[in-house]
């Protein structure tokens, strides 16, 4: 269930920031939604291994996909910051 939750939640950020970044016409919007789809599938995917859901402990989920979602943030999103600096 927790899984399912976060998976949820981490869908509707994406669609919030890509809504965000189509209002300010940013240049690689395109591929960032690919880097999100990428991210949805590999949770998605996560998800079907039932003999894992079944023994995963919530923090364990959290700490084994920190690392991959800090550096999407890292690399990915601080672009849109960068791309921001450049339109205003």
């Amino acid at each position: 269930m927790f899984v399912k939750n976060f998976l949820n939640k981490m869908k509707l950020h994406f669609i919030h920031e890509e809504e965000f970044m189509q209002s300010i016409n940013y240049t690689y919007i395109n591929y960032h939604k690919e880097v999100h789809e990428t991210i949805l599938y590999k949770l998605a995917d996560l998800m079907k291994d039932k003999n894992l859901l079944n023994n995963l402990r919530q923090d364990y989920f959290i700490n084994s996909i920190r690392q991959y979602l800090l550096k999407h943030i890292d690399e990915e999103d601080r672009q849109i910051g960068i791309f921001l600096k450049t339109i205003t």
